[in-house]
């Protein structure tokens, strides 16, 4: 749980709950619910108004492990439906979220506003390196709604004494300090808070358009495909924000030793129809010198999701000097670009897919069709395939896709490694469990709670090949494959 000062928190909490949710009209508390599989890896869904004592209720349905490090491979995934509640209760999820490594997600067409948009910015997903670190875990579907806004007060319902209202206000007051004292642990900045502070009451500030996702630093999920032609500007947008040294701003002041001269966006033709490649070029002088600077974009215009990342990116320092002469600048060509990036085929770094439309885009604009709700990982806590499509691995040459679930079935095709076959169900009913203990693993929510080791035991149950899944090949050909000898491919 978070730690408040101790000169607030005991007048607070009372205070706090009197002002924000006991003048709104009774409202019964968060409902959790264990799923089996959903069709955006959500393990645990929250719905209805946040209430006292629902941080307790989540760390008895998702119970934090003695371990921190059975999260590192694949987090649990907790998804909010809530239209808020109280605040503070908001603030001790989103702490409990944090300490205990779950991300947060809000699927396809659910809301999650007010004290709920708080507690989503607790979502964590840990790394190991040189410790455990907490990295930010959350993320929306392009068609959920979050929003966000200050305290606020609602009397319209019934009559207070002008003590009361007081202090209610008062307690507004104390709690938006709390806010702004917990910027770090929220991992939000002073100017997002800001933002949302300054909507009026009743207002929201929802996280609707790509800025707002990049402001707040969320990923996006059920996008359709990238556009076949990033625009210049947003090219030079994401390269100047990936990359500040190369932004002209930088160079504004006119007292460095460098000074911005201009700046071309190229495009480098691959001969690929679908995977594109432009360049931002910066060209600075210095102490005599043309120095020229390159950030180049790569994205694949077929997919959203997926692996190597759809959009990626580049940063190529010091490429080059003196092409041309201070009268007459010329920009590297595009051979050159391509030959210097080709040197270091591994400094290629993904983004975030939605930073390729513009600014203003709305989330709800870019969603896909609704058979691209799958999630663009597998979370590893369900038995059934969760994600768009998996392909063969962990084999030498191929493995057999047989009539029913078994090694002594027979074998209807061999489908060499590396295809991709896709689930005829994405569920428990195109899953077959061969033995009681992991139907018992792969069944939560009959127990109604996430055990700290699920996921060992789920990966126990793939391994010795009791997981079979209902699969598709390309050519059309169905039949059922071991799980073990499948890998997410989105």
């Amino acid at each position: 749980m978070p730690t408040f000062p101790s000169t607030i928190r005991p007048r607070l909490w009372p205070l706090f709950v009197s002002a924000l949710t006991l003048l709104a009209p009774p409202a019964a508390a968060a409902e959790f619910e264990v799923l089996n599989a959903h069709p955006e890896g959500c393990n645990v869904m929250v719905s209805g108004q946040i209430r006292d004592g629902d941080r307790d209720r989540l760390a008895q349905v998702i119970p934090r492990s003695d371990d921190l490090f059975d999260h590192t491979g694949s987090p649990i995934t907790l998804c909010l439906n809530s239209p808020g509640g109280s605040l503070l209760e908001g603030l001790e999820i989103a702490a409990y979220l944090r300490g205990t490594g779950i991300r947060s997600h809000v699927a396809a067409d659910h809301n999650c506003l007010s004290a709920c948009a708080l507690a989503f910015l607790g979502g964590t997903q840990f790394s190991v390196e040189d410790g455990l670190i907490p990295n930010r875990g959350r993320s929306i579907h392009a068609r959920a709604v979050l929003g966000f806004h200050r305290p606020q007060l609602d009397t319209s319902s019934r009559q207070f004494s002008d003590a009361l209202i007081h202090s209610a206000f008062d307690t507004a007051v104390r709690a938006t300090a709390l806010i702004f004292a917990s910027l770090d642990d929220l991992r939000i900045t002073r100017k997002f808070a800001l933002s949302f502070f300054d909507v009026e009451d009743g207002g929201f500030y929802y996280i609707d358009t790509g800025f707002r996702v990049h402001e707040l630093g969320v990923d996006v999920t059920g996008l359709g495909p990238l556009p076949a032609r990033i625009p210049d500007e947003t090219v030079r947008r994401i390269c100047q924000t990936t990359y500040p040294d190369i932004n002209p701003a930088r160079y504004a002041d006119g007292y460095g030793v460098f000074q911005f001269q201009k700046d071309w966006t190229i495009d480098l033709p691959t001969g690929d129809g679908t995977v594109q490649t432009t360049a931002y070029v910066v060209l600075t002088t210095g102490e005599g010198t043309l120095s020229y600077d390159a950030c180049l974009l790569k994205w694949d215009a077929n997919d959203a999701i997926g692996y190597p990342p759809p959009l990626s990116v580049q940063y190529l320092p010091d490429m080059g000097s003196d092409l041309g002469n201070y009268s007459n600048p010329q920009p590297p060509s595009a051979d050159h670009l391509r030959s210097m990036a080709e040197k270091d085929p591994w400094a290629w770094q993904g983004l975030p897919p939605v930073l390729a439309s513009p600014p203003d885009s709305p989330l709800a604009h870019l969603a896909g069709p609704a058979s691209n709700l799958t999630f663009n990982r597998d979370p590893g806590h369900a038995c059934a395939p969760l994600v768009a499509g998996y392909k063969v691995a962990y084999v030498t040459a191929f493995s057999n896709l047989r009539a029913s679930p078994g090694f002594d079935k027979p074998v209807v095709l061999e489908v060499p490694k590396g295809t991709r076959v896709l689930p005829v169900d994405h569920s428990l009913s195109a899953t077959v469990v061969l033995s009681d203990a992991c139907s018992q693993t792969c069944n939560p929510a009959k127990a109604g709670y996430l055990a700290p080791d699920l996921s060992d035991r789920v990966r126990q149950c793939s391994f010795t090949n009791m997981i079979w899944w209902l699969v598709r090949t390309p050519e059309g050909v169905t039949g059922w494959m071991s799980r073990r000898f499948l890998t997410a491919a989105p």
